[in-house]
C-alpha cells in the first residue's frame, strides 16, 4: 500500500476515533438542560429540549417541545445544526413539523432570525392561543425575516412575515351558541410587517369565503389572544357556503347582505368584533 493511502487511511482513523469518542464523552443532557433554561427565559413559557447528541454531520436532537399557556404543546421534530463555517457569523438549524413539514432557521450572532417553513400542518401549532373556538386544518408555508432579538426584551421584534396556506379548514365554528357548517379557503395569502405595531399590509383570501385584509394588530406576547385589532375587512361568502347554513340562512342574509361583509373588525383576535361602519385609512 503507498504511502499516500496509509496516510488517508490513518486521518480517517483518526477523525472516526474523534468522532466517536466526542460524542461518548460528549455532555448531552447538560446541555439540554442548559439550552431549554435559557430559551424558557427569552420565550416565557416552558421549553424542552431532548439530550443532544454529536455525530458525524453535526448536533442533532430528537425533539423541541415549547408548552403554550393557554394552549395544547407545540413540538418540533429531528432537530440538526450541521458542522459548517456559517458558525462563524450564525447559527443555522433544521428540523421537522408534523409529517412534512420542514423549518430551516438562520440566527446570526447580532440577533438576526431568519426562519423559512415549509409545509407545516397547522394541526400541529398552538392556535388556541389565538383564538378560542374550532378546528383548523392546512398546510402553510412561510418566510420570517426579523431582528435584532434582544435577550429579556419581551416585545415583537422588527421584521417581515410572508405567508402562503393551502387546503385550509375551519370546523367546530359556532356563531349565537349555533353550529355553523365547515369553511373551507383554497388558498390564503398574507404579507405582514412586524414590530411593536403589527401592519397587516394584505391577506387574500379564495375559497368559500374571498376577499382581502389589511389593518393592524396590537400584539400582546404574553397572551396572543388578547392583541388588540383594527382590521379593514371586504368579504364575499360563498352561495354554495350559505346553502350549507339550511335553516340558519336567512339570519346570515340579514346580517350578511348578498353575503358580503365590508367594514372594521376590532376587539381581540379571540373576541373579534364586527363594525359595518366605514374603513378606516
Amino acid at each position: 500500500m503507498s504511502p499516500a493511502r496509509l496516510t488517508a487511511l490513518a486521518s480517517a482513523a483518526f477523525l472516526a476515533a474523534f468522532v466517536i469518542g466526542l460524542a461518548a464523552s460528549f455532555p448531552g443532557e447538560a446541555v439540554s438542560r442548559y439550552v431549554s433554561q435559557r430559551a424558557e427565559r427569552a420565550a416565557g413559557m416552558p421549553v424542552r429540549l431532548s439530550p443532544v447528541r454529536v455525530g458525524l454531520t453535526g448536533l442533532s436532537a430528537a425533539m423541541l417541545e415549547v408548552r403554550p399557556p393557554d394552549g395544547p404543546p407545540l413540538a418540533v421534530h429531528d432537530l440538526h445544526v450541521p458542522w459548517t463555517w456559517r458558525w462563524l457569523s450564525e447559527f443555522p438549524l433544521s428540523a421537522r413539523i408534523g409529517p412534512d413539514g420542514r423549518i430551516d432557521v438562520d440566527w446570526s450572532w447580532s440577533g438576526n432570525l431568519s426562519v423559512t417553513a415549509m409545509g407545516v400542518p397547522l394541526e400541529g401549532l398552538p392556535l388556541a392561543m389565538l383564538t378560542r373556538e374550532g378546528r383548523f386544518r392546512g398546510r402553510i408555508d412561510a418566510s420570517l425575516q426579523a431582528g435584532p432579538l434582544r435577550p429579556g426584551v419581551r416585545e415583537m421584534p422588527a421584521g417581515q412575515l410572508e405567508l402562503r396556506a393551502v387546503g385550509l379548514e375551519a370546523s367546530d365554528l359556532r356563531a349565537a351558541g349555533t353550529a355553523l357548517p365547515p369553511v373551507r379557503i383554497d388558498a390564503l395569502n398574507a404579507k405582514i410587517g412586524l414590530g411593536r405595531t403589527m401592519q397587516v399590509e394584505s391577506v387574500t383570501l379564495q375559497g368559500d369565503v374571498q376577499g382581502t385584509v389589511s389593518g393592524t394588530v396590537f400584539p400582546n406576547l404574553e397572551r396572543p389572544g388578547d392583541s388588540r385589532i383594527s382590521l379593514n375587512v371586504s368579504l364575499q361568502v360563498q352561495r354554495a357556503w350559505l346553502d350549507r347554513l339550511g335553516d340558519l340562512r336567512p339570519l346570515a342574509e340579514g346580517f350578511l347582505p348578498g353575503g358580503r361583509f365590508e367594514g372594521i373588525v376590532e376587539g381581540t383576535l379571540a373576541a373579534p368584533i364586527l363594525n359595518r361602519t366605514g374603513k378606516r385609512p
